[in-house]
This record gives structure tokens, C-alpha cells and sequence, in this order.
């Protein structure tokens, strides 16, 4: 008797394992790319789905020609100019980065990496001002010059990049997200801010934990 009721506890074990390794898997597996570079509207959102969430300083800027390759055969497929921003961690709200960390990000091809502000107005990056960067994974199909050491890609989406006064962020993005919130009916909050939403240093850090 003893021996059964062992098995029917051994064989009901076995089911609930069976059946938390699906929630693991899905718990423990990065957003794939599919589900991020997307046009956030929410501040939690843009958040949470960012691989990294960074208090950094910008340090250089260049443009490179980089191989594109041929994410199955591996072969050369061609090439393509790459915008590369560098900035030092400060501070790591989310991530794996730590402080004095120099990190290289990639502006995708194709866009074109001119950030603007609520009025349209071009806002470069300045070395005497402290950014918050919403960040992503991903697999790359470039071969990045060794001298870049790793490289991030650019933003979770839009918006991804907030200059930081005080406690508040203001964000900058890319035009044709303006034209969008635009085009679905969705204001500025708090211009000269970029985005349909406000945040603080102090909420991104609360969303992050």
C-alpha cells in the first residue's frame, strides 16, 4: 500500500514539474525582437520591456561602414552606414551594465538617429549632460569593428532617450514618431518632452525593481 501511494505522489510531482518548466521558460526568456522596437505610449511600458535602463554621460559619436552578414549562411550580404553613439554608465536602474562601463550603441539601419524634441527642434547630444537610456537586446547581424567592443542596440522603440534634469526626463525621439502620436490623436504631456507621457528618475527606478 505504501509503495502505490509513493508513485501516485511521484507521478503527481512529475505533472506539476511538467507543467512549470513552460512558465519558466517563458519567465526566464529576453523579449525577441519581434516584440520590442515598438512606439510606447505608457511609461511602464517602455520600461519593463527594455533590456537595460541606463544613467549615462555621452562621450563620442561616428559613423561607420559596417558588413551586413547573412544571419544563415553566414556569408557577406552586403553593407550599410552605421550611426555609433558612446556613452560611460553612471548609474544602472536595470541591466547588467556597471558604473564607468563605455558602451557603443548602434543605431539601426535605415534610421536616421536625429532626436528632436516636442517642437520638432534637432537636440543633439552634449557631453555636459546626463541622459537616461531605455535599451535592448539583440542578436546582430553586423560585424562590428573589434575596437567597438560590445555593442547595444539602439532604444526599446521610441522614445528610448531622455535627457535627466533634476528627477524628470526629457525625452527625444525620432520625427516620425511625433507623427504618429500625432496622427492617432495622442498629445505631448509636457513639453518640450518628446513622449505622450511624463517620468521621473525616481518612477523609472520603482517600474525597473
Amino acid at each position: 500500500m505504501s509503495k502505490i501511494i509513493h508513485a501516485k505522489y511521484a507521478g503527481q510531482l512529475l505533472r506539476l514539474l511538467l507543467l512549470a518548466v513552460p512558465v519558466l521558460l517563458v519567465a526566464c526568456t529576453a523579449p525577441s525582437a519581434s516584440v520590442q522596437d515598438k512606439n510606447w505610449t505608457l511609461a511602464t511600458d517602455l520600461v519593463e520591456t527594455s533590456d537595460r535602463v541606463l544613467v549615462a554621460k555621452f562621450v563620442d559619436s561616428r559613423e561607420q561602414n559596417i558588413q551586413l552578414i547573412d544571419s544563415v549562411t553566414g556569408a557577406i550580404a552586403g553593407d550599410t552606414d552605421v550611426l555609433f553613439r558612446q556613452f560611460e554608465v553612471l548609474d544602472t536602474l536595470k541591466g547588467t551594465s556597471d558604473t564607468g562601463d563605455l558602451l557603443w550603441i548602434a543605431f539601426e539601419p535605415g534610421r536616421s538617429g536625429e532626436l528632436v524634441d516636442a517642437e520638432g527642434a534637432l537636440q543633439g547630444f552634449d557631453e555636459v549632460e546626463t541622459y537616461v537610456l531605455f535599451l535592448k537586446g539583440r542578436l546582430r547581424p553586423l560585424e562590428y569593428p573589434t575596437e567597438f567592443g560590445p555593442v547595444l542596440w539602439t532604444g526599446n522603440g521610441e522614445p528610448s532617450f531622455a535627457e535627466l534634469i533634476g528627477d524628470e526626463l526629457e525625452f527625444r525621439a525620432e520625427r516620425p514618431y511625433l507623427d504618429l502620436l500625432s496622427d492617432q490623436g495622442l498629445s505631448l504631456t509636457d513639453p518640450p518632452s518628446a513622449s505622450p507621457f511624463t517620468m521621473t528618475l525616481t518612477e523609472a527606478r520603482e517600474i525597473a525593481n
